[in-house]
């Protein structure tokens, strides 16, 4: 088991990728679902009671929620925005290296190798093999048609080395 494939990322791929980690998040979720059931009550109260409505405490919660809920892609946005270009290695060319040994990472103006076991867990996300080397550190890899033999081989190779591996295909 060794293979090696390469990308650049561009701002879109960086961040679908971003946005779609945030959304998967369960209390996204819960706050999403909260909102949109806020919306459809909030319709519902307006449409019985008029102007009473807006002087409620319910009023001025779902608010809050709907604020949250707009403000958040655009914070997202911004944040990644910013990163992507502050951050001149992620526009770099990457080529990366798995083996039976580790990970390498080669860059234009880096070089980083790590085991195996300095992964916190490793999981793959549509198209994506993100390595993670802590709970808020990792490495993004994004996986060609043709590497996905090679990543099955990765996963065998890694579930037998006793690591935290969700890769799906």
């Amino acid at each position: 088991m060794e293979f090696t494939t390469s990308n650049k990322f561009t701002f879109k791929e960086y961040l679908g990728l971003q946005m779609y980690l945030l959304y998967s998040k369960l209390w996204i979720k819960i706050l999403t679902i909260t909102t949109i059931l806020y919306l459809i009550s909030y319709g519902i109260f307006f449409a019985l009671h008029r102007n009473d409505i807006l002087n409620s405490d319910l009023y001025s919660f779902g608010l809050v929620l709907l604020a949250a809920q707009v403000y958040l892609p655009i914070l997202m946005f911004l944040v990644c925005l910013l990163g992507y270009k502050r951050n001149p290695r992620i526009k770099e060319s990457i080529v990366y290296h798995f083996s039976e040994h580790g990970f390498t990472l080669t860059g234009e103006s880096f070089n980083a190798t790590f085991n195996w076991a300095a992964f916190y867990k490793i999981r793959s996300v549509k198209g994506w093999l993100i390595l993670y080397q802590s709970s808020m550190t990792a490495n993004f890899v994004k996986l060609g048609k043709d590497d996905l033999i090679h990543v099955q081989e990765l996963k065998k190779y890694l579930q037998s080395q006793n690591l935290k591996v969700k890769i799906t295909m």
